[in-house]
Parts: C-alpha cells; sequence; structure tokens
C-alpha cells in the first residue's frame, strides 16, 4: 500500500524551517482561513467533522476536546504545547518539532483562536501575526548564537492566550488585506553568467553576507549547470535558489531540459515565461502555462514573467497584452482543485523594452501595471496576496523608487544581481 503523508508530508523539503520557504509552500494559509473567515465555533465544528483524533491510545475527538474551551473565561487562559512522546502513536512530535516547527506553530495560532472567543479585537490585532512571526525569526536568524548553525530554527513557542498578535503592534505596514501580508522578494536572474562554476559559487557567499535577509525574501537564480555548487553553498542560509526555466513534462526525451522532479532538494522554485525565453525559444502562453503547472505541482514556486514589447507600449497595449497573459498563463491554477496552490505564484512584471538596456520603466508605469495584474489575478479567483515584483534593469540607485510603488513587492534583478554590493544595496532599499 502506498504511504500517503498528512502530517508529515512536507518534512522533506529543503530549507521548510525557514518562514519563507513555509510560506511558498501553502504555509500559514489555514491560520488566515481561521482568524479571518471563521469563528472559533466554527473551526471547531470544522474539526469535528474531520474526525480528528488523538493519538496517545483513547483516540478521543480533538474537536470535543476544544469545544471545552471556555467562551467567557474569568481568569487568564495559557496555551500549552504538549510534545510527550510516551504513548503509542504519538511518536510524529519530534519530527514535526525538528523538521517542520512552522506547522507546529500554525496549528497553535488556529488553537488558541479557540480560547479568544470573549476577545473581541484578536482579528484586528491578527494582521501583523505573519509580520510578526517572520521579523522574530529573523532576529533569531541573526543572532550570533546561531551563526554556525546549519539549519534556521523557529523560535520556542511560548503562551499565546489572549496576546495572539499582539507582538505585531510594531510590524511593518500591512501590503496586502487580511492577517497575511504580501511578503517583500528580491530575486536575482544570473542569465547565462558567471563565466565557471567556481566563480558562481563565489558570488552566493558574497551575497548571503551582504543582503539583508530578515525583512525581505531573497532569491537566486544560477545558471542550471551551476544549481547544485550554489544550493550547497547558500544552504543553511536565508539566501533561497531558483531555475531560470523548467520543462512541462516530469520526464522524457527532451534534451538539454530539466524538469521539475530534478529540481527537488536543489532549488525552491523556477522562474517562467522570462521574455527572453518567450523570444528565443518560442514560449508562448499554451508552453508557459503548462511549465507553470509542472512546476507548481513539483512543489516549486513560480516566478511567472509578463510584459509588453516596445511596440506594443508606445500602442497604449499595456493593459491588454498583460490581462492577457495573467488570464492564459495561470489558467491551470483556476480550477477549485489547484486554486490552493496559487500560494505558490509570483507574478514579474518585465517590460521587454526595459530589460538590459538601461530605461526603466517609471515607477509610475510599475504600479500601473500592478493594479492591472492584481485585477486579472482577482478575476480568476487567484490570492490577491500574489507578490508582484518588477523587472528591468533595476539599479541600486534606482530600487527605492519601485520599492515605495504602490503594488510593488519586490524586483526580479538581472545585471545588478552580478555584484554582491549592488545586488545587497536592492535588497535594502525593499527591507
Amino acid at each position: 500500500m502506498p504511504e500517503h503523508r498528512i502530517i508529515l508530508k512536507d518534512v522533506d523539503v529543503p530549507n521548510i524551517q525557514d518562514i519563507d520557504v513555509y510560506i511558498a509552500h501553502g504555509g500559514y494559509r489555514a491560520a488566515e482561513k481561521a482568524l479571518r473567515t471563521m469563528t472559533p465555533d466554527e473551526v471547531v465544528k470544522e474539526v469535528q467533522d474531520s474526525g480528528l483524533a488523538g493519538r496517545g491510545g483513547a483516540w478521543f475527538s480533538t474537536g470535543t476536546k476544544w469545544s471545552f474551551m471556555p467562551k467567557e473565561p474569568k481568569v487568564p487562559s495559557y496555551f500549552c504545547v504538549n510534545a510527550d512522546e510516551s504513548e503509542p502513536g504519538t511518536f510524529k512530535d519530534r519530527q514535526l518539532i525538528e523538521k517542520n516547527p512552522h506547522q507546529l506553530v500554525e496549528g497553535t495560532i488556529i488553537a488558541t483562536w479557540i480560547g479568544t472567543r470573549c476577545a473581541r479585537d484578536a482579528r484586528r490585532h491578527a494582521g501583523g501575526t505573519l509580520a510578526a512571526l517572520r521579523r522574530d525569526h529573523g532576529r533569531a536568524r541573526a543572532h550570533p548564537s546561531l551563526r554556525l548553525r546549519r539549519e534556521p530554527r523557529a523560535a520556542r513557542v511560548a503562551s499565546f492566550g489572549h496576546e495572539v498578535g499582539r507582538a505585531a503592534a510594531d510590524a511593518p505596514p500591512d501590503r496586502g488585506s487580511g492577517p497575511m501580508i504580501r511578503p517583500r522578494l528580491v530575486i536575482g536572474n544570473w542569465k547565462m553568467n558567471p563565466p565557471s562554476v567556481p566563480a558562481a559559487g563565489d558570488l552566493p557567499r558574497a551575497v548571503a553576507a551582504t543582503a539583508p535577509t530578515a525583512a525581505v525574501q531573497v532569491g537566486i537564480a544560477p545558471a542550471a549547470i551551476a544549481l547544485p555548487a550554489v544550493a550547497d553553498v547558500v544552504r543553511g542560509s536565508a539566501v533561497a535558489v531558483y531555475a531560470q526555466d523548467v520543462h512541462w513534462e516530469e520526464k522524457g526525451a527532451f534534451t538539454g531540459q530539466i524538469s521539475a522532479a530534478m529540481l527537488s532538494g536543489v532549488a525552491v522554485g523556477a522562474i517562467v515565461g522570462h521574455s527572453e525565453v518567450r523570444r528565443d525559444l518560442g514560449d508562448d502562453d499554451a508552453r508557459v502555462a503548462m511549465k507553470l503547472a509542472r512546476a507548481i505541482a513539483g512543489g516549486l514556486r513560480v516566478v511567472l514573467c509578463v510584459g509588453e514589447s516596445e511596440a506594443q507600449f508606445l500602442a497604449g497595449d499595456t493593459d491588454s497584452v498583460v490581462a492577457r497573459q495573467i488570464a492564459a498563463d495561470v489558467a491551470p491554477l483556476v480550477s477549485t482543485a489547484a486554486r490552493d496552490r496559487a500560494s505558490m505564484l509570483v507574478i514579474a512584471y518585465e517590460p521587454i523594452w526595459a530589460i538590459g538596456t538601461g530605461r526603466p520603466a517609471t515607477a509610475a508605469h510599475a504600479a500601473a501595471a500592478a493594479k492591472v495584474i492584481r485585477r486579472a489575478l482577482e478575476a480568476a479567483g487567484l490570492s490577491h496576496q500574489t507578490p508582484i515584483l518588477y523587472g528591468g534593469s533595476v539599479t541600486g540607485a534606482g530600487a527605492a523608487e519601485f520599492a515605495n510603488a504602490e503594488g510593488i513587492d519586490g524586483a526580479l534583478v538581472g545585471g545588478a544581481s552580478l555584484k554582491a554590493e549592488d545586488f545587497a544595496s536592492i535588497v535594502r532599499a525593499f527591507a
């Protein structure tokens, strides 16, 4: 009988202990659903209907146990995570704590929501929960006592009780709506650079040392031949590795191509639809959609590139071109079955006429395009939390303009990502 993991399904995902990798694999979406769209009583009812039960021997209904929480407690409530493994069937606890601690944190957030039934402002405070988690995770990662560790560790869970979300009072402004903010993300696309694999190993060391990763997700996309070497260099750091492209088939006679399965353990994501691949290799929207579907099904975060040509820009067709590309390229995610995977999607708006020309678009133009992209995503029924990046001759000198543009959550950087300090200055602009 084939193994079907539920609780431990993500424990083997590389760097799943990192909050950003966890989010890229759908993390904290259940907490968002519970805190934003459900009452505590509705959460209890859903848990009861699921049949979830304790594994210590008595097989007592989890939902029934949760229903015992007082609705109007007269004294402070405290939450304790019991990770004792002395009873039969409880031997998954250590695996969760060591390999996927954010799953435990998310479960804790949902469970403590049951105990906040009398806290009228709990939802309002919950808006910054993810921002606080990312901020505190970054601080913990940067602490001197953790610098020599290979794997990042989530902070120890203490008492939540009625304090859920209160730590977010000084969190950064919300860049999305609801309790989950859109992450800031800067990815360097190295294209066919540097000239050798050893040089490709030196660059990420400098990036990891100089780029501030506590407030911004940082990624690098090296050439395919350098992926394993770069992945080894950044393993245990906050820098994520992306592939520059991925094939739409799982395997087969496709010379020179790389499948999503081959990238497992090496990259957390892949770029699809880049204008140079569309131009040079003939990728149309149908092919891009197949690549996107295959990559996401393979557990990869996808950076989908869209943008208009110079002729289309001069003709005033930017909005229609970008909207058409979004509608066609994300079509595989529109079905109900696939929509839950939409959290693994990132959009990069890259006006083709600005790429490598030294003529970046204005921040106002990028913001306007971002609005079109957001409307197209909403029309497809996809998450309003999808990050939108700007790409096209991004430099350290001009990054701040785009970082302050409405609707722009980060950057897809080309040539400037080949110099660690230049790339770090772009990351700092979005921090």
